[in-house]
């Protein structure tokens, strides 16, 4: 430096680079954006969602009707007939209209749909009138069939409310046996004609058993 004079300095200047073909260029670096799924892929889920409830719905709509009711009671009060044999007394058809009024409405929600009798006259005598008024007509199976009064219900009366007329002596045999209850039978005595046993089938437990007089 001398005396006088001023010299500045020079500034570093940044030399540009330069690419020529053989050269690559610096990298871009791209960041991927969040898959969506398509449009379809949700529809179809949303789908079978939809058809999984439909399903479950009708499954459990099935298990809740499926229920059979059995009306079990013994023939109504007799008397000893002219021509031989029992017949009903006034007081036997009175409660035989009776009963056909208690269960004959045909439109009501759980209407009977099956009437069964043993083969005997005053137990036809007591499911007639209840038939007639359903318009149905009454099955009549031997009196010592128990088996075959179990398998007709079954088979024709699955989900639905049957009713069947038998004897004192019956008529505890019917329920244990469609209701398993063979360690706690019922009972009539010989003066009962007004007990009504009510067997409640279910596919989601065992079945119940309900004692009512009419």
């Amino acid at each position: 430096m001398h005396s006088g004079w001023y010299r500045p300095e020079t500034s570093a200047v940044e030399t540009p680079t330069y690419y020529d073909s053989g050269m690559a260029a610096p990298g871009i670096t791209r960041h991927r954006r969040p898959f969506l799924a398509p449009i379809w892929i949700t529809a179809l889920i949303a789908l079978l969602a939809a058809a999984a409830l439909f399903v479950g719905v009708r499954l459990a709509v099935r298990y809740l009707t499926d229920v059979s009711t059995v009306v079990v009671l013994r023939h109504a009060e007799n008397v000893s007939s002219p021509g031989g044999g029992l017949a009903l007394s006034d007081a036997g058809q009175a409660r035989a209209a009776r009963l056909a009024q208690m269960f004959g409405g045909s439109e009501d929600a759980g209407a009977v749909r099956l009437v069964i009798s043993s083969d005997i006259r005053r137990a036809r005598e007591t499911a007639a009138p209840l038939a007639a008024r359903l318009g149905l007509e009454v099955q009549v199976l031997p009196v010592a069939d128990i088996d075959a009064v179990v398998r007709t219900v079954k088979r024709e009366g699955h989900g639905l409310t049957s009713v069947v007329v038998g004897h004192s002596d019956t008529v505890p045999q019917i329920v244990a046996a469609l209701s398993g209850r063979r360690h706690a039978p019922v009972s009539v005595d010989e003066g009962d004609y007004g007990s009504i046993f009510v067997v409640t089938v279910s596919s989601l437990g065992p079945a119940r058993v309900l004692q009512f007089r009419y």
